[in-house]
């Protein structure tokens, strides 16, 4: 069973329990809590009881002992113990709480008593058998209905200790899963593993809670082991001989506990024989890949005397193979106790194993690969002498060649992938009669050359694109001056990134040598503005590493000029390390033929930067390497940029909102998904592999509401970001609420190229305010009963005198019919005024019923002076009789509010009775109730109404506790009059405070509430 299945039962469990006792508590309050009536109730409902998941209790409040006036059957199995003894008072369940729980558990009762609050608490009790439970417990008070005293308490517990023990289990194999990712990451490092070893001993000790962790290798003994080995654990009586040709196991790390004693740390400094200490049982089953798990006590005499005198009580062994061959073991020991091992924990600690022997062999690897580069540098060393050697023969040939390269009249031909001829020389033009304009953007066919001519030209530039390698040879062409021979070479050219997006063809007139060298100029001119207008580094270097050539941006980026470079090793112009590296790089290229890519370091005007270089080797006439050329470029931003965009993905990656990319469409059907983060999958269902190349589209439903989807098109069309709430649908076609911020996403020339949107799940919060809502709204409706019990004496007043009027208009009516003394007009006049005197009624009826009905809460437009008359009306007989004068200061032309207008007037009533009772001290004629209505003069979105009373006034340590809950000035009041006004106000976007009078003596209140500012809202509200 997974955690999830566990939650979900005690979900579960809970739920039951809270319907017993809610079945309870509706039982007891129809009889009234009446002590006597329990038993009678007890028994009435212990059918359903007896049977519930968990302990359900009814207890007196009378602590510490919280008599037992019911309990079900469940106790007996959570606790070992009678429920008799419970309810007799012989034991009492707090006697059975750890010792560490039971204050806490007591003061949180108490708490929760005090605030008159519902408690939730776990902690530890102790079974009859011995063993201790984790449980749950959620209890609340139950007041005495006509004293409000807490006499009772009700609630339920029931054992949660599978989960605690479960959630102990995830962790524990959390933690050493953790441990088993950081040494499988430090092995498959590059570098030295040795160095890293240390802390994964110690996370893995850590992790897995052992008082030791060794790493033994292997090897077979010699005469130096022989003459160091005496005493293997430094305890003479234990000695043993060792042969040349033994296998023996020598310590190479260890880790222990910090809860070890110094004194009982011994590592192992000599090298111990399996054959010689009553290990041989370990050499068989180790060397076949298995594992040893053992306790100590249970191990043949001799392993248990070694194992023993270094205070190990039990071991786990685990076996090391490289390559193939078994190098070595780790230990896990145990010196506090008997240690079990999981399955699960056995393979983790087997997969370190097996990551340190590839990390073994990989070092070997390493360590044979750097003797290879060592042989290789010795014989690079000896041909580079040997070259040297022949320099002074060939150095005049390289400097003849130089001068033919840079002197010769050649043609020159760019062409693009597609063999199409983009540019040519001057002289191509001329030697072949043809305008630019004919030729350019032709492949050579089409431009007129022959296919017997150009065929092989052709198919060797096909083969310069496919290997990326130079291409020679000679052709026959037909030219204006007639029969001439061309020798050519092939050339690719290279972007940074090291895609080939064209050729360069160079052909030279070998024919007439002199004409050659006239045209030579003119094609170095053209060849020199390609090489100088290039973004990268070229240049060319002879056999020993002299530079031959660099073009314009070599020049600029390492502040030489041609003239300062040429003739000089990259020895005379870079650090040695540097040197060393372009050097290594040349002679490989010339040694293996090849064009080769290396990135390489180099440093520019002060700074570090990365190279991505192209070099390939140059070959003379007789088809021997003359040198190389090397095209660089400066790939360091690009690095930069994916090391950037790595960190980012990671981030967006490990965020716990949702990240969902899109392209940039917005017509049907919709933008498309080309990314989501885990924390998308984790909320809707969907996995990426399903949900990439879908429009978001498909999280909608039929209560998905589309005027905000109207809202976030228009946004989309305008490029806008957007905010909104709506309600999605996962995979399984559950409904969540999702609050998302959607933002466009720019190219470099402003377009938007995709949409980025963060979502967060709220259902959770949207259902507890929801819930608080309602607890708000009833708690409101209770109070406004409440006022209107309090005012019914008032109120029956006030109704009585149009009544009355009613009742003397229809007596004086049938006596003066009885007479024959009415005429019809005094008798229309005398019904008249028998309607109005009903209207006035029918209001005072109308105003009390909208006050007290229970309903849900709904917005208005109204004018805040429009709530303070119904007020004013609804307590006017109330205000008359304690001889208040009101004195009326609202501004007629304050702007609407939106707001819920019973709720408002609840507040204004509150304020306006909880004035008239702070003036009954003051004499009569100085009772004046001021009410002020305005614009605020701080802020001037809020509508500010201020009640203000000429009473006694309340000091500042009143004021600043007239808003808690239960705090009130009257002895006969419940303190919360003000806390529900005050959490009324705030829901509705105000403030309501307190300030005294500066003037004189009495109190006033401010309320402030948002301006409605959209007529066509209001103009609709009020139809």
């Amino acid at each position: 069973m997974t955690q999830s299945d566990d939650r979900q039962n005690l979900s579960q469990s809970v739920t039951e329990l809270q319907e017993q006792v809610v079945l309870l508590e509706k039982s007891l309050e129809h009889y009234r809590l009446q002590e006597q009536l329990i038993p009678d109730f007890a028994e009435q409902f212990r059918s359903v009881l007896e049977y519930a998941p968990g302990v359900v209790y009814f207890c007196k409040n009378d602590p510490p002992y919280y008599s037992m006036v019911y309990m079900n059957e469940a106790v007996e199995t959570l606790t070992g113990y009678d429920k008799s003894l419970f309810l007799e008072g012989k034991l009492t369940f707090g006697e059975l709480i750890h010792g560490d729980d039971a204050k806490r558990v007591a003061d949180a009762i108490l708490k929760a008593i005090d605030e008159r609050t519902e408690y939730r608490l776990t902690y530890r009790i102790k079974h009859k058998n011995g063993s201790w439970r984790w449980v749950q417990e959620i209890g609340q008070g139950v007041p005495d209905p006509d004293t409000f005293e807490i006499k009772y308490l009700k609630g339920a517990i029931w054992d949660i200790t599978a989960g605690k023990v479960h959630e102990a289990q995830l962790e524990a194999r959390d933690t050493i899963l953790d441990a088993v990712h950081f040494a499988v990451e430090q092995f498959l490092r590059m570098g030295s593993w040795e160095s890293r070893l240390p802390q994964v001993l110690e996370r893995l000790g850590t992790a897995t809670g052992v008082s030791y962790v060794f790493i033994f290798k292997n090897h077979i003994a010699t005469e130096e082991d022989i003459a160091k080995n005496v005493h293997p654990i430094g305890d003479p009586s234990i000695e043993y001989d060792i042969e040349v040709g033994d296998l023996l196991y020598t310590q190479t790390n260890h880790w222990h506990s910090e809860f070890i004693k110094p004194e009982n740390v011994k590592p192992v400094s000599v090298s111990i024989p399996y054959d010689k200490v009553g290990f041989t049982r370990w050499h068989e089953v180790l060397s076949k890949g298995e594992t040893i798990l053992s306790d100590v006590a249970d191990l043949p005499d001799e392993e248990k005397k070694y194992l023993t005198a270094r205070g190990i009580r039990s071991v786990h062994a685990v076996p090391i193979f490289a390559g193939g061959e078994w190098w070595g073991f780790i230990a896990l020991d145990e010196g506090k106790r008997e240690r079990q091992w999981s399955p699960r924990e056995m393979d983790l600690l087997q997969s370190v194993a097996d990551t340190l022997g590839a990390a073994i062999v990989r070092q070997s690897y390493e360590i044979k690969l750097r003797e290879l580069n060592e042989q290789l540098e010795r014989r690079v060393m000896a041909r580079t002498a040997e070259l040297e050697r022949m320099t002074e023969q060939f150095e005049h040939q390289a400097q003849t060649l130089s001068t033919i390269m840079l002197s010769s009249p050649d043609h020159l031909w760019l062409f693009d992938p597609m063999n199409r001829i983009m540019q040519v020389s001057r002289s191509v033009l001329d030697d072949y009669g043809v305008e630019e304009s004919f030729i350019i953007g032709k492949t050579p066919y089409e431009a007129g050359f022959t296919k017997e001519r150009m065929g092989s030209v052709i198919a060797e530039i096909k083969q310069m694109f496919e290997s990326g390698k130079a291409q020679f040879g000679e052709i026959d062409m037909l030219t204006t001056q007639g029969e001439r021979r061309f020798s050519y070479i092939l050339t690719p050219l290279r972007e940074e990134n090291g895609y080939i997006y064209g050729g360069l063809a160079v052909s030279r007139d070998v024919t007439e040598r002199k004409l050659a060298e006239d045209r030579l100029r003119e094609s170095e001119q053209r060849l020199q503005g390609i090489l100088d207008n290039t973004p990268a580094s070229i240049y060319l270097k002879d056999t020993k590493g002299k530079y031959l050539f660099v073009n314009r941006m070599f020049e600029r980026r390492y502040r030489h000029t041609v003239n300062e470079i040429v003739g000089k090793t990259d020895f005379d112009l870079f650090k040695p390390h540097l040197a060393e590296l372009y050097r290594s790089n040349d002679i490989n290229v010339m040694s293996t033929g090849e064009t080769v890519e290396f990135e390489e370091a180099a440093l520019v005007n002060g700074e570090a930067r990365i190279n991505l270089s192209i070099k390939f080797p140059l070959y003379d006439a007789e088809d021997k390497v003359a040198g190389i050329c090397g095209i660089s470029a400066d790939i360091t931003d690009r690095i930069n940029a994916e090391q950037v965009w790595k960190l980012v993905r990671t981030a967006i990656d490990q965020i716990d909102e949702a990240v969902i990319i899109t392209d940039a469409r917005v017509d049907e059907p919709g933008p498309e998904i080309i990314y989501v983060n885990p924390a998308f999958e984790h909320m809707t269902g969907w996995d990426t592999v399903d949900i990439v190349g879908q429009t978001p589209r498909v999280l909608q439903g039929p209560k998905t509401d589309r005027s905000v989807l109207d809202q976030l098109r228009n946004a989309l069309d305008t490029g806008r970001p957007c905010t909104g709430e709506t309600i999605n649908y996962r995979k399984d076609g559950k409904e969540y609420t999702v609050q998302w911020h959607i933002t466009p996403v720019r190219d470099e020339k402003g377009d938007v190229a995709n949409f980025v949107s963060i979502q967060r799940d709220v259902s959770e919060q949207k259902q507890a305010e929801e819930l608080e809502r309602r607890r708000r709204d009833e708690l409101a409706h209770v109070a406004r009963l409440s006022t209107m019990g309090e005012m019914a004496s008032g109120l029956a007043h006030e109704l009585n005198q149009p009544l009355a009027a009613i009742s003397n208009y229809v007596f004086g009516c049938r006596k003066r019919v009885e007479m024959d003394t009415i005429d019809k007009d005094s008798l229309v006049e005398a019904l008249a005024n028998v309607g109005s005197q009903a209207q006035r009624a029918g209001e005072i009826i109308r105003r009390m019923r909208n006050f007290v009905r229970k309903r849900e809460s709904q917005k208005n437009y109204i004018s805040v002076n429009e709530i303070v008359n119904d007020v004013l009306e609804l307590c006017a007989a109330e205000n008359r009789g304690l001889g208040i004068t009101i004195k009326d200061q609202l501004n007629p032309e304050v702007p609407f509010i939106g707001v819920d207008a019973i709720q408002i007037e609840q507040v204004v009533l509150n304020l306006i009775r909880n004035a008239g009772e702070a003036m009954q001290e003051t004499p009569i004629e100085d009772r004046q109730l001021t009410l002020i209505s305005r614009i605020s003069p701080d802020e001037p979105d809020l509508i500010e109404l201020a009640v203000s009373d000429s009473g006694i006034g309340s000091d500042e340590d009143t004021i600043k506790q007239i808003f808690n809950p239960f705090f009130s000035t009257k002895s006969d009041g419940m303190g919360m009059g003000l806390t529900i006004s005050q959490s009324i106000v705030e829901n509705h976007g105000g403030k309501l405070w307190a300030r005294p009078n500066s003037g004189g003596p009495g109190l006033t209140f401010y309320m402030t509430l948002p301006i409605c500012d959209d007529p066509d809202e209001i103009a609709e509200d009020r139809e």
